[in-house]
Parts: structure tokens; sequence; C-alpha cells
């Protein structure tokens, strides 16, 4: 049972069927705001996703290296970075992956909640990229607003924000979410790889989506925190969420 495609990404698939929506709300939508924005002098943070990538680099992929999305969702999320940067000069794309918090519905949420009635779960292994923490990813977000705001020339474009460290599949994530989480007291879960192509899905995934963090990191004097930390201290708040 792989619960990454059907957990995290569930409008990657319902893209392909509604394009229209995907379309006006990826698309459409975020080129009138950066209209908006820029009649009135304003900065935008518009954030995107590694999907805009196909997913078959040996390297990770640099902002400025040529998209080609695989799917309807990626499509529709890079032509929104093209009315993004055509409509407002003032604008930071910050396109980022695998984003998990310690509450709500997303892949380290669910993979806790299928451990306490299951002891072995199949997870994807031939999809490989980052996560990324939704804090360290916000406050990303505000250092590059800051950045646009005092008008710093280095701060507008396009660049990639996920945690750091090194790349890993979905099966390893959640077998990092599993050992850590025993620390907690939660049941011990045996992860078993499978390809992707044992869980069809509708929209097709990119392989690789590893993104090269430097620039971000460069422009902005900002380290971004290794993965392996940040899930540290996300299944902390997660814990203690569940015992308060």
């Amino acid at each position: 049972y792989d619960t990454q495609a059907r957990v995290v990404v569930e409008t990657v698939d319902q893209a392909e069927s509604d394009r229209e929506t995907a379309h006006s709300v990826n698309a459409v939508a975020p080129g009138v705001i950066a209209d908006i924005t820029a009649q009135h002098d304003l900065p935008l943070v518009h954030l995107s996703t590694d999907y805009v990538f196909k997913g078959e680099a040996s390297g990770p992929y640099r902002p400025n290296d040529p998209t080609d999305p695989i799917n309807v969702y990626g499509r529709t999320k890079r032509d929104g970075e093209i009315a993004v940067l055509g409509a407002n000069p003032r604008s930071a794309i910050l396109r980022t992956s695998w984003v998990y918090d310690a509450s709500g519905k997303n892949f380290m949420t669910t993979m806790l909640r299928l451990g306490e009635t299951r002891d072995r779960l199949t997870v994807v292994s031939d999809q490989v990229g980052r996560p990324t923490f939704a804090r360290d990813l916000a406050r990303a977000t505000l250092r590059a607003a800051k950045g646009l705001i005092d008008k710093d020339s280095k701060a507008a474009g396009i660049f990639h924000v996920t945690n750091s460290g090194p790349a890993i599949s979905w099966a390893d994530f959640a077998r990092a979410i599993f050992e850590r989480a025993e620390k907690f007291g939660a049941p011990r879960v045996n992860v078993v790889d499978i390809p992707s192509r044992d869980y069809p899905t509708p929209a097709a995934r990119p392989a690789y989506s590893v993104l090269d963090l430097e620039p971000f990191e460069t422009a902005f004097d900002t380290p971004l925190p290794d993965w392996s930390e940040s899930l540290d201290h996300a299944l902390s708040q997660y814990f203690a969420r569940q015992s308060g």
C-alpha cells in the first residue's frame, strides 16, 4: 500500500482530469496577483514545484535549467512561473518539494497514522528528492520577502528551497520517520521498497527531483537545514501535539 501519491500530491492527479481548474489556479491566478502587485509597486514571493522538471537529470537541478514537466500539474505551475516573472520583476519564485509538517494531511503524519495499525508498509523507492519541513520553507519565504522589500538586486528570480542533506527516496524517508518515531514510543514498522510501476497513478511523477540550493543560500545568506535535523523537530512537534 503506497500512500505517497494518494496523500501528498492528490492535486497532481486531479489536475490530469480537471485541466481547466489546474490552469486557472496554477497559471492564471498567479499572473493576476503578480500584475496587481506590480501596479502597486509591491514585491511578490511565489511558491512553485520540482514538478516543472522531467526528472531525468544526473545531478541537482539548477534554477536556470530548462523545464520539461511530464504532467499537467507541472506544466501549469511552470506557466504560473512565466506569468509571475512577466508581470512583476520584483518577484522571487521558490521551487520546493515534498513539503510536510507536524499537523494536517501530509506524508509524515500519514505514515505515523498508518503505523499505528500496520507493521508493514510498501512505499515507492525509485522517486528521489529531498523533503521540506514547512517551517523551514516559511522561514525561507520570509527571508526572500525581506530581500525584495529591501530592493536587493539578488533577491528577484527563481530559486530552489528544500531541506539540505543527501537525496533520498520516499521509502527512505518513510524508514527515517519510523526509526526516529520509536524514541517517542511509536511502534516499529517495516518499510518495503516497491517501484512506481507497482502503484500506477493518473499523473506521471519525476524519478529525480533533487534541487540545487546553492543559489538561494548564497543570494540570501541563509543556509537551509538538513532534512534529518528538521525531521527530528517535526516529530517532536507531532508527538507533543499527540500527548497534549
